[in-house]
């Protein structure tokens, strides 16, 4: 069985942790401890078992870890995670599911990797201007770095499209509140 693999990009305040967090929730899956994925070669490319909360069987993983306030993902990662997470998709056995979001891995040189070795979906999520400054107020990052994804999306989404990865491009119209 071919192993599934989805990885949210976006800009900040998107609203990728949020999304990934609700789909482990609907899947009925848990984080597990926060491990070193491909132990072989890494010291910087972490990962936290998606356990089934009724069996408690391991049924994928989710790259990156927990940041303060518990949002997942890869942001968190050192910087060297991204040529260890190639390498990991090169010499390992993928798990059934693989899960991810954030800048770190949103490259195409490791989804080009992942979608080589798994059927890879991968979903840009964007909201309205007004929505975003919404999210963002009080926010000391500066306005250009919220924004600066957009020029890497564009290029992974040109890139992709060559694996034959799917790409989604899903626009946010709710609220605030709305998530």
């Amino acid at each position: 069985m071919t192993a599934r693999a989805l990885y949210l990009v976006g800009a900040p305040a998107t609203g990728k942790s949020t999304t990934m967090t609700a789909l482990v929730d609907r899947l009925g899956l848990d984080y597990g401890e926060p491990y070193r994925i491909h132990p072989v070669r890494n010291k910087q490319f972490h990962g936290q078992p998606l356990e089934d909360i009724v069996t408690g069987e391991v049924r994928g993983v989710a790259l990156g870890v927990a940041r303060p306030g518990g949002f997942p993902g890869t942001d968190a990662l050192g910087m060297a995670a991204s040529s260890e997470a190639i390498a990991w998709t090169q010499e390992a056995e993928m798990p059934e599911l693989v899960l991810g979001e954030g800048r770190r891995l949103g490259t195409y040189r490791f989804l080009s990797q992942l979608a080589a070795v798994t059927d890879l979906t991968v979903v840009d999520l964007g909201v309205l201007a007004a929505v975003l400054a919404a999210r963002c107020a009080g926010i000391t990052q500066e306005r250009a770095v919220r924004g600066g994804g957009l020029g890497q999306r564009i290029q992974v989404r040109g890139e992709l499209a060559q694996f034959r990865a799917g790409l989604v491009e899903q626009t946010r119209k709710f609220g605030v509140a709305g998530g």
